[in-house]
């Protein structure tokens, strides 16, 4: 079996989505978090010196969030099936990744600048929200085909960011909301979701 350690802070932030598809895939890894604050005597020993890092049977280490997801996503059968899928699970990972990047902008903000920032944010997630709601039908459980990918599993780890905020947002968006709960419903994933960490984002 592979042997896994994830390295990131002890946030969801950019390591989930990574944390979400280990969890969806059965496989055990260790999570090792660090604090903020202890972050830098870590940082130079670090490629990169960014987080997050994956690290496959005590040698190999791979950088990038995203990169990270799909390179596990390949391996256990979380992505397309041919180069339509692939191409429909790209487009719905950045479509998710432009909402992100306008909240993380907010937040790190200074506070003269945040109320432009929340309008350019709503502007966003409510395009690609009408976007992704309006392609999907009635019913439909996955973004792609009938089974889980890491469309599913990005739309559902940044979905929670924005949830967060604003706790009714899905109201007008049932269709995404219905895809979310289902991912939340994955045997492999809740039972992660129930033992993991809680913090603030």
């Amino acid at each position: 079996m592979t042997k896994y350690e994830l390295k990131y802070f002890n946030v969801r932030g950019r390591g989930e989505i990574i944390r979400i598809t280990l969890a969806a895939a059965e496989q055990k890894f260790k999570d090792t978090r660090y604090e903020f604050q202890d972050w830098s005597s870590h940082k130079q020993d670090t490629p990169g010196k960014a987080l997050p890092v994956l690290i496959v049977d005590d040698k190999t280490v791979l950088t990038q969030s995203i990169a990270i997801a799909r390179y596990l996503s390949k391996k256990y059968n979380l992505y397309g099936k041919d180069d339509c899928e692939c191409y429909k699970i790209d487009e719905i990972i950045d479509c998710f990744l432009d909402i992100f990047n306008a909240l993380v902008k907010i937040k790190f903000a200074p506070e003269n600048m945040k109320e432009d920032l929340k309008v350019k944010y709503k502007e966003t997630y409510v395009r690609i929200f009408d976007y992704l709601e309006g392609n999907l039908k009635t019913g439909q459980t996955h973004f792609v085909g009938q089974r889980l990918t890491l469309a599913d599993i990005s739309s559902f780890t940044f979905l929670e960011f924005c949830i967060t905020l604003e706790s009714n947002l899905l109201k007008t968006y049932p269709k995404l909301e219905a895809i979310r709960e289902n991912v939340s419903k994955v045997p492999s994933i809740a039972e992660y979701l129930e033992k993991r960490p809680v913090t603030d984002y």
